[in-house]
């Protein structure tokens, strides 16, 4: 079989199931193959394998199922960097980039930052990376997630910046104390979960389920945070569309000033950073 066969075989199939049925046809071919986008474009008229062709069509079979494309090529860019991803994890987006930026604005040097929620290692990790003299602590109630995260430090040659920590929130950090606590937490309505999209399903709840109001985290990180902050620490946290205001309102009550809201690329308020002075 020709590749561009093959490559149009899968977009016709993924069509009914996703927009990005062309991009992920054609980069699940460059994942096989091993090719960037010109060399892909220069082989279309090429001979593929039987074994390749197996390969291919389990992979667009996967995806017709619904299952993110990021897990099954293992992989997702963020700031520029390669982070291993897979089920257990949330997939890091670009959405996510503002508030590692807006940190990073904010570092002097020798900063100490706590990211709550380490995930894939996305967020602390890219600060460890970009900022050369900072280190890092991560917390995580999941395994994988600790997991994860701690491969990528490895690859990424930024392990030896990072203390990992299993932990509710703080629970694990007795009276360590941050210049800068970061967070992309679970933000989502408990009631809004089952409507999302079916990608969204296969990711954790753990890393969505923000409790009834989708607050419930919010509440914790920020109340709880003036144990764990020190003063004129900064506290940066990504929200939900439409969460903004009422955040800001929860850095109020608990004495934070200077509260600053950035917005994402489609200029959708995505991160609010408040400094602590008691």
């Amino acid at each position: 079989m020709i590749i561009n066969d093959l490559i149009v075989w899968g977009e016709n199939t993924l069509k009914p199931y996703t927009q990005d049925y062309k991009i992920d046809a054609n980069n699940f071919m460059k994942e096989l193959l091993k090719m960037d986008t010109t060399e892909l474009f220069m082989a279309k008229d090429q001979e593929i394998s039987k074994e390749k062709v197996a390969a291919y069509e389990k992979l667009i079979r996967r995806r017709q199922m619904g299952e993110p494309y990021q897990y099954i090529v293992g992989h997702q860019n963020f700031m520029g960097l390669d982070f291993l991803v897979q089920a257990g994890v949330l997939i890091p987006r670009s959405d996510t980039e503002v508030l590692v930026e807006k940190v990073l604005e904010k570092l002097k040097g020798q900063e100490k930052i706590l990211d709550i929620g380490a995930g894939s290692g996305a967020i602390h990790c890219s600060l460890a990376y970009y900022g050369p003299d900072v280190t890092c602590y991560a917390v995580d109630i999941s395994d994988t997630a600790l997991e994860i995260s701690k491969n990528n430090a490895e690859i990424l040659k930024v392990d030896q910046k990072i203390t990992y920590l299993k932990s509710d929130v703080y629970q694990a950090l007795g009276q360590e104390k941050f210049d800068v606590i970061v967070s992309n937490p679970p933000y989502i309505k408990k009631s809004v979960l089952a409507s999302l999209q079916r990608e969204i399903h296969h990711e954790p709840d753990l890393a969505l389920d923000g409790g009834l109001d989708g607050y419930d985290f919010y509440r914790k990180i920020i109340s709880q945070g003036v144990n764990h902050i020190k003063i004129r620490g900064w506290m940066a946290l990504e929200v939900g569309h439409d969460q903004s205001q009422n955040v800001k309102e929860l850095f109020n009550l608990s004495g934070y000033k200077d509260i600053e809201v950035y917005k994402d690329l489609q200029h959708i308020d995505r991160v609010v950073m408040a400094r602590y002075e008691r």
